[in-house]
């Protein structure tokens, strides 16, 4: 990363992390887990969807991660949910504590990817692992590093690299139910705090960046009509319904919402 010095104990844990993360031959061939020279971006930006992860947390523990969206396409909402099912899988079935889990938006918004080797760096070095023979990271001579890494500056501008990504590719219509409306608000309030920031940072823009901040607020804006669609489709209708169609009939009508 130009203009930065990085300390090699700290290059060294990310790229720990990248090669336990390869160590488990489960993820895809071309997955920048296996670039032999990764950018430390490349390899935030390769598990902001969730996907690695849940292959890794089952490849440990066959169906620990049972809902994998395998194409969220870096939708918020379905890689959130997938960042979610792995943090789930972390406490329930590898045993790890709540407070060396990295939150689901720091890894997809990329504003803390330190926790996120923190929260790898521990399940390498959980029963499951250990028994499937990967070894863990740090080693026991260099774990001081664990504690040394999060003090400096090498993560600094990940956040502002995974935001000026053109979001125009983004596909954020992907099935999904009703129940989960709410938490596809959640999702879109988040990002657009997020995004307000960031502009409240960077006021003086370029005319790109002004186009890029149009399709943002584009596609936040069908977002927050598609989940004011839901809820009235729900309450409207699908609620209204339930004394007197059967499940499956409203199934059938309400394909891919309920």
């Amino acid at each position: 990363m130009a203009g930065r010095k990085i300390s090699q104990s700290n290059q060294e844990l990310w790229l720990m992390a990248k090669n336990w993360l390869a160590s488990t031959n489960v993820l895809p061939q071309g997955h920048r887990c296996y670039d032999p020279n990764p950018a430390i971006f490349d390899l935030a930006h390769s598990l902001r969807d969730g996907v690695a992860l849940c292959q890794v947390a089952n490849c440990l523990r066959p169906y620990s991660v049972r809902d994998i969206n395998f194409k969220p396409q870096m939708s918020p909402f379905l890689c959130l949910k997938n960042i979610r099912g792995f943090l789930h899988a972390c406490v329930n079935n590898f045993g790890l504590k709540e407070s060396v889990l990295f939150d689901a938006h720091e890894l997809y918004d990329v504003s803390d990817f330190a926790k996120v080797v923190v929260t790898l760096s521990q399940l390498s070095k959980c029963k499951d692992a250990l028994n499937a023979g990967l070894i863990p990271f740090p080693s026991d001579r260099a774990a001081s590093l664990s504690t040394q890494y999060k003090d400096e500056d090498i993560y600094g501008n990940l956040e502002e690299i995974a935001l000026t990504k053109d979001v125009a590719e983004e596909n954020v219509y992907d099935a999904v139910t009703i129940e989960d409306d709410t938490k596809i608000y959640d999702d879109v309030v988040a990002l657009k705090k997020r995004i307000g920031l960031y502009k409240s940072q960077n006021a003086h823009t370029s005319k790109a960046d002004e186009k890029r901040g149009y399709v943002i607020d584009e596609l936040l804006g069908t977002e927050e009509n598609y989940v004011e669609a839901l809820t009235t489709i729900k309450e409207k209708f699908i609620d209204q319904l339930q004394d007197v169609l059967a499940a499956e009939d409203i199934k059938k009508i309400f394909v891919n919402i309920v």
